[in-house]
Protein backbone atom coordinates (compact mmCIF):
# COMPACT_ATOMS: atom_id res chain seq x y z
CA UNK A 1 0.00 0.00 0.00
CA UNK A 2 1.09 3.55 -0.36
CA UNK A 3 1.24 6.03 2.36
CA UNK A 4 0.34 6.78 4.83
CA UNK A 5 0.62 3.51 5.55
CA UNK A 6 3.76 1.83 3.82
CA UNK A 7 3.17 -1.97 4.13
CA UNK A 8 4.52 -3.99 1.06
CA UNK A 9 2.18 -6.84 2.32
CA UNK A 10 -1.35 -5.07 1.52
CA UNK A 11 -3.27 -6.49 -0.20
CA UNK A 12 -6.81 -5.83 -2.05
CA UNK A 13 -9.95 -7.32 -0.61
CA UNK A 14 -14.06 -6.22 -1.96
CA UNK A 15 -16.71 -6.41 1.03
CA UNK A 16 -19.98 -7.30 1.11
CA UNK A 17 -20.09 -8.26 -2.39
CA UNK A 18 -23.34 -9.62 -3.50
CA UNK A 19 -24.63 -11.54 -6.65
CA UNK A 20 -26.23 -8.46 -8.09
CA UNK A 21 -22.99 -6.87 -8.03
CA UNK A 22 -21.24 -6.54 -11.77
CA UNK A 23 -17.64 -5.97 -12.78
CA UNK A 24 -19.04 -2.13 -13.13
CA UNK A 25 -19.45 -1.99 -9.66
CA UNK A 26 -15.65 -3.11 -8.75
CA UNK A 27 -13.99 -1.33 -10.80
CA UNK A 28 -15.76 1.81 -8.86
CA UNK A 29 -15.28 0.31 -6.01
CA UNK A 30 -11.28 0.31 -7.72
CA UNK A 31 -11.55 3.86 -8.17
CA UNK A 32 -13.06 4.81 -4.62
CA UNK A 33 -10.15 2.71 -2.98
CA UNK A 34 -7.99 4.60 -4.94
CA UNK A 35 -9.14 8.21 -3.63
CA UNK A 36 -10.22 6.81 -0.33
CA UNK A 37 -6.60 6.27 0.14
CA UNK A 38 -5.12 9.49 -1.51
CA UNK A 39 -7.79 11.65 0.81
CA UNK A 40 -5.63 9.38 4.03
CA UNK A 41 -2.33 10.39 2.36
CA UNK A 42 -3.94 13.72 3.08
CA UNK A 43 -5.59 13.64 6.12
CA UNK A 44 -1.67 12.30 7.16
CA UNK A 45 0.08 15.46 5.80
CA UNK A 46 -1.97 17.51 7.27
CA UNK A 47 -1.77 15.58 10.97
CA UNK A 48 1.89 15.74 10.51
CA UNK A 49 2.61 19.10 9.49
CA UNK A 50 -0.37 20.88 11.91
CA UNK A 51 -2.24 22.90 8.94
CA UNK A 52 -5.13 21.79 6.44
CA UNK A 53 -4.63 21.29 3.08
CA UNK A 54 -7.02 23.73 0.93
CA UNK A 55 -6.68 23.14 -2.62
CA UNK A 56 -5.73 19.96 -5.04
CA UNK A 57 -3.87 20.08 -8.11
CA UNK A 58 -4.23 17.20 -9.76
CA UNK A 59 -1.98 16.45 -13.09
CA UNK A 60 -1.93 13.08 -15.49
CA UNK A 61 -4.39 11.06 -17.41
CA UNK A 62 -7.04 11.39 -14.54
CA UNK A 63 -7.72 15.50 -15.30
CA UNK A 64 -9.42 14.25 -18.75
CA UNK A 65 -12.14 12.25 -16.96
CA UNK A 66 -15.52 14.10 -15.66
CA UNK A 67 -15.81 10.90 -13.78
CA UNK A 68 -12.83 10.80 -11.90
CA UNK A 69 -12.74 14.49 -11.31
CA UNK A 70 -16.53 14.81 -9.80
CA UNK A 71 -15.60 11.82 -7.02
CA UNK A 72 -12.30 13.32 -6.08
CA UNK A 73 -13.91 16.36 -5.46
CA UNK A 74 -17.04 14.55 -3.17
CA UNK A 75 -14.21 12.31 -1.90
CA UNK A 76 -11.64 14.97 -1.12
CA UNK A 77 -13.84 17.64 0.27
CA UNK A 78 -11.14 20.58 -1.38
CA UNK A 79 -11.37 22.22 -4.47
CA UNK A 80 -9.12 21.26 -7.55
CA UNK A 81 -6.78 23.23 -9.51
CA UNK A 82 -6.37 22.04 -12.97
CA UNK A 83 -3.14 21.97 -15.51
CA UNK A 84 -3.27 24.82 -18.15
CA UNK A 85 -1.16 22.49 -20.10
CA UNK A 86 -1.82 18.65 -21.30
CA UNK A 87 1.23 17.20 -19.94
CA UNK A 88 3.32 18.97 -17.07
CA UNK A 89 6.12 16.60 -17.57
CA UNK A 90 7.17 18.24 -20.76
CA UNK A 91 7.09 21.80 -18.47
CA UNK A 92 8.92 20.28 -16.19
CA UNK A 93 11.39 19.41 -18.24
CA UNK A 94 12.10 22.81 -19.78
CA UNK A 95 12.23 24.64 -16.61
CA UNK A 96 15.01 22.09 -15.61
CA UNK A 97 16.85 22.80 -18.76
CA UNK A 98 16.17 26.71 -18.14
CA UNK A 99 17.70 25.72 -14.80
CA UNK A 100 20.86 24.62 -16.68
CA UNK A 101 21.32 27.28 -18.93
CA UNK A 102 21.14 29.88 -16.44
CA UNK A 103 17.90 31.07 -17.65
CA UNK A 104 16.75 31.04 -14.15
CA UNK A 105 19.10 32.07 -10.85
CA UNK A 106 17.25 29.16 -8.82
CA UNK A 107 14.30 27.06 -8.27
CA UNK A 108 12.69 28.98 -6.42
CA UNK A 109 13.27 31.63 -9.52
CA UNK A 110 11.50 29.03 -11.95
CA UNK A 111 9.18 28.03 -9.68
CA UNK A 112 7.59 32.31 -9.56
CA UNK A 113 8.09 32.39 -13.33
CA UNK A 114 6.10 29.58 -14.25
CA UNK A 115 3.69 29.30 -11.32
CA UNK A 116 0.73 31.71 -12.82
CA UNK A 117 0.96 29.48 -16.11
CA UNK A 118 0.77 26.45 -14.88
CA UNK A 119 -2.89 25.68 -13.01
CA UNK A 120 -6.12 26.77 -13.06
CA UNK A 121 -7.31 28.92 -9.86
CA UNK A 122 -8.72 26.07 -7.86
CA UNK A 123 -12.34 25.54 -8.21
CA UNK A 124 -14.59 23.61 -6.50
CA UNK A 125 -16.63 20.67 -8.41
CA UNK A 126 -20.28 21.34 -8.10
CA UNK A 127 -22.11 18.28 -6.27
CA UNK A 128 -24.99 17.26 -4.39
CA UNK A 129 -24.04 17.65 -1.13
CA UNK A 130 -26.48 14.06 -0.42
CA UNK A 131 -23.65 12.49 -2.57
CA UNK A 132 -21.11 14.28 -0.64
CA UNK A 133 -22.65 12.62 2.40
CA UNK A 134 -22.88 9.54 0.87
CA UNK A 135 -19.07 10.01 -0.03
CA UNK A 136 -18.22 10.71 3.71
CA UNK A 137 -20.62 7.45 5.23
CA UNK A 138 -18.14 5.65 2.97
CA UNK A 139 -15.05 6.77 3.65
CA UNK A 140 -15.93 6.15 7.24
CA UNK A 141 -16.50 2.61 6.43
CA UNK A 142 -13.51 2.17 4.53
CA UNK A 143 -11.02 3.36 7.45
CA UNK A 144 -13.08 1.02 9.70
CA UNK A 145 -12.07 -2.09 7.25
CA UNK A 146 -8.91 -1.15 6.48
CA UNK A 147 -7.49 -1.29 10.00
CA UNK A 148 -9.85 -4.25 10.77
CA UNK A 149 -8.28 -6.08 7.83
CA UNK A 150 -4.79 -4.70 9.05
CA UNK A 151 -5.27 -6.66 11.93
CA UNK A 152 -6.63 -9.45 10.54
CA UNK A 153 -3.72 -10.26 8.40
CA UNK A 154 -1.31 -9.30 11.45
CA UNK A 155 -2.94 -12.28 13.07
CA UNK A 156 -2.14 -14.21 10.12
CA UNK A 157 1.79 -14.33 10.54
Amino acid sequence: AAPPINDEAASVAFLEVQPRHTSAHLARAVYEGIVFELRAGIEALEHAVNTSITSIKLVGSAVNSPFWLDMRSKLMRRPIALPRHHDMVPLGAAVLAGLGAGVWASPTDALEAIAPHTFTEPQDVPVDSTEIDIYQVRYKRYVTARAALQDWRKSLT
